[in-house]
């Protein structure tokens, strides 16, 4: 999904990618923000954004399913950046459907040591920004650091997580940065 949905200029794609010169499996999303607003549209007032998620997991014949993450402290991502202000969403079953709880995804490009990050190219030099551009890390994020939204704004009361009840996963770029973006993921799971 990506600010086209409603006439705006944005292009994105997901692509899947098989294992070729030491790259695993992954998918590539990437794209072109625009922050150029439609003229057709004047009840448009911010463009600029693309992001994308998993699918729900579906029903049964005892209801919807979820993933239950109750058990596990850190959702763990292996990625390769362009080093952009990418966020996570996880959505979980909540009152409001269209609530998400967002986090940061600080790579070794823009980390401020909020989220750990394990490096999974034999370097121990992590003070070259250049030298760690598009290299493949593994994040972790602290299922606890998520903070609840609403159409990308913070939204009080600050309730906790459900991670008993976890729709679906996404990645999205928000920063409203026109120019071109590539992110590759090739893993994303729970863990401790």
């Amino acid at each position: 999904m990506s600010d086209a949905d409603q006439s705006g200029f944005t292009k994105a794609s997901l692509t899947w990618n098989p294992p070729i010169n030491n790259e695993p499996f992954h998918i590539k999303f990437h794209g072109n923000i625009s922050t150029k607003l439609p003229p057709t549209r004047p009840d448009i007032q911010r463009s600029g954004y693309a992001a994308f998620r998993t699918k729900d997991m579906g029903r049964t014949i005892f209801g919807e399913t979820f993933w239950d993450m109750d058990q596990y402290k850190y959702l763990a991502i292996k990625l390769k950046s362009d080093g952009r202000r990418y966020h996570v969403n996880l959505q979980s079953d909540t009152l409001i459907s269209t609530d998400i709880h967002q986090h940061r995804l600080y790579t070794n490009d823009n980390n401020n040591n909020n989220n750990k990050i394990i490096n999974d190219e034999n370097d121990n030099d992590n003070n070259d920004k250049n030298k760690n551009k598009n290299k493949w890390e593994t994040i972790l994020l602290s299922f606890d650091d998520f903070v609840r939204t609403n159409h990308g704004m913070p939204v009080e009361p600050m309730s906790e997580l459900m991670k008993n009840k976890l729709k679906s996963v996404g990645i999205g770029l928000i920063d409203r940065i026109e120019g071109p973006f590539e992110i590759c993921i090739s893993e994303i799971y729970a863990t401790n």
